[in-house]
Parts: C-alpha cells; structure tokens; sequence
C-alpha cells in the first residue's frame, strides 16, 4: 500500500511538472525554434548550391549536367550526395513553358581538374552525363 501511494505522488508529482511547462508554453516555444532552425538550414541548402547559370559557366574549366528534376528536394539530395562524392555540384532553376525545373550539375574548380577521369567516375556510379561546357 505504501509503494502505491509513493508512485501515485510521484506519477502526479511529474504530470504536474509537465503541465506547468506546458501552459508556460516553453515546450512550444522550444518546438518552434526547432522548427525554424530546420527552415534555416535548408535555406542555407538552397543557397549552397543554387547559382546563376552564366556565373559558373565563365567560372568553370568545363560543366557537366548530371540529372534534371521538376522538384527541388530530388535535385538537393543529389547535389548533396554528389558532394559528398566530392564533386562539386550546384543546381541551376530554370523556367521552360510554365514549368520549374532544377538541373544538377557538377563544375571545374581549377584546370587540374580533368572532364574524362570525373565522366568516368560518374558513369561508373550509375549517371548519364550531358556536357555542357568543355
């Protein structure tokens, strides 16, 4: 009898804890800065890899276009994962009839790197490539 009675009070003991926080609205605010947080970083994914197709064009030794997707989250995951491959990957929005799409693409940094060794590593990971600057 005397266990149930401890673990009632200390069952009420953490409901009430929990409620106080609650109408505190600390738990919420805490959710919501998560929240924006997780917005934050994705915009700063879009802005890591979106640039202005002429800039990168002068920019590059050559281009390489690896896919195209009508959706952004695709199109991010592939710059990411092409990244982490260590390309150096960007994706260009492009409007054509009414409709957005996202090409990704992968770039030069200097002139060691060579087009034929990164066309090589690409197919063998399964990619068709379009060059588009050489």
């Amino acid at each position: 009898m005397k266990e149930r009675v401890i673990g009632s009070l200390f069952l009420i003991l953490i409901v009430l804890i929990i409620s106080f926080n609650a109408f505190k609205a600390k738990g919420l605010d805490n959710i919501k800065k998560y929240q924006d947080e997780i917005k934050q970083e994705e915009v700063k994914k879009e802005e890591r890899f979106f640039y202005d197709e002429t800039s990168k064009i002068s920019d590059s030794q050559w281009i390489i276009q690896v896919d195209t997707f009508e959706k952004i989250e695709p199109a991010l995951l592939l710059a990411e994962k092409l990244e982490n491959q260590r390309f150096n990957a960007y994706i260009i929005k492009k409007t054509i009839a009414e409709k957005r799409i996202y090409r990704v693409r992968i770039y030069s940094k200097n002139s060691d790197d060579a087009i034929d060794e990164t066309i090589e590593k690409l197919k063998e990971s399964g990619y068709s490539v379009s060059i588009i600057k050489k």
